[in-house]
């Protein structure tokens, strides 16, 4: 029911198929996300076409498959703009601001509240167990920022900003290192998963729940030897594992 959601469980998928060069399947995905009509999950499938075309141009092996993806990316970006069934994706992308209350909560909210903690706060974090806690203590003006109690969204935040609020700028610089730290250790053909991670902090909650474990899964897999079994064929299977 939600677009951001759906776009976040199923963009592991996409990757796994891109990193295949299963480009039917990839195609197929990428058609439901674009449907989906969420702006986040548009942005992100751009990028991931992008990093595994040009990617792969560098690789002889991989450069007619990277040619034929960017002809796929071009028409892509033809029927996404011109066919009606994405008017409603192509509407809400041009029409995204951030002076949208859903869309200030989701991006600036949570980074203008940390910048009203005091030294300490900003430090080690605020004393509630939560960004809405601390949002229906009565510390925080709900009418500056376009809120009130009876919202159901209240006190969503951003991951980024959710870290700071709770665990300060020191927490902060541990979850920034550990995406850099995943980064650097994983092999260039997959680092475009940690990378969407890391700008998905920016934009979507994915702090201590069941999407933050699915992200924290993927990469984890990405670093161990078994991540062959995500990117060979079932010929190459055998070979490897017997």
């Amino acid at each position: 029911l939600e677009p951001a959601a759906y776009v976040s469980w199923i963009m592991p998928l996409l990757i796994m198929t891109l990193q295949k060069r299963k480009l039917k399947y990839s195609i197929i995905i990428t058609i439901s996300i674009l449907l989906s009509s969420s702006v986040t999950g548009i942005l992100f499938t751009i990028f991931v076409w992008l990093y595994y075309c040009f990617t792969g141009l560098s690789n002889y092996e991989t450069r007619r498959s990277s040619l034929i993806m960017l002809t796929v990316i071009v028409f892509g970006i033809f029927s996404f703009t011109s066919m009606s069934i994405f008017s409603t994706s192509m509407d809400k992308l041009t029409n995204t601001s951030v002076d949208d209350t859903s869309n200030s909560v989701r991006t600036t909210l949570g980074f203008e509240l940390y910048k009203q903690l005091n030294l300490g706060q900003q430090l080690f974090g605020i004393p509630y167990t939560n960004a809405e806690e601390y949002m229906k203590s009565g510390v925080v003006n709900l009418r500056d920022y376009g809120l009130n109690e009876d919202l159901n969204y209240l006190g969503f935040v951003n991951s980024m900003s959710n870290c700071l609020l709770n665990y300060g700028m020191l927490g902060a610089i541990l979850y920034i290192f550990m995406f850099f730290s995943f980064f650097r250790k994983t092999e260039k053909k997959q680092r475009a998963y940690v990378m969407l991670c890391f700008f998905s902090t920016f934009a979507q909650s994915a702090f201590w729940n069941s999407l933050f474990v699915i992200q924290i899964s993927f990469m984890l897999i990405c670093l161990s030897d078994d991540n062959m079994f995500l990117i060979v064929g079932e010929k190459e299977r055998e070979e490897l594992y017997g």
